[in-house]
């Protein structure tokens, strides 16, 4: 229920600074599983704007180091973010 708050709280935020979106194909992934692929240059923006022009239930990945520390890590995983392992980020492995 929080994340569903936070969600339309963000979603409010986002839309007061991008509220008209064009979306080819949009109809085509309205139900079912669906892989949506957003390059973005920027920390967090493509991810918000892509959850409001969708609006259904989104996971994303996310570099596995920010998931540093217990806290942050617990709030993004609420965020529904999850961490992707690369092999430049295991030290050498």
């Amino acid at each position: 229920m929080l994340y569903r708050i936070f969600g339309l709280i963000v979603n409010a935020i986002v839309g007061q600074f991008f509220y008209r979106f064009w979306v080819r194909g949009a109809e085509t992934v309205k139900q079912g599983p669906v892989i949506i692929a957003a390059n973005h240059p920027n920390l967090m923006l493509d991810p918000l704007v892509v959850n409001r022009v969708f609006q259904r239930d989104l996971w994303f990945l996310a570099k596995s180091t920010l998931f540093r520390g217990p806290v942050i890590s617990a709030f993004l995983r609420w965020c529904r973010l999850v961490p992707v392992y690369r092999r430049q980020d295991a030290g050498g492995v």
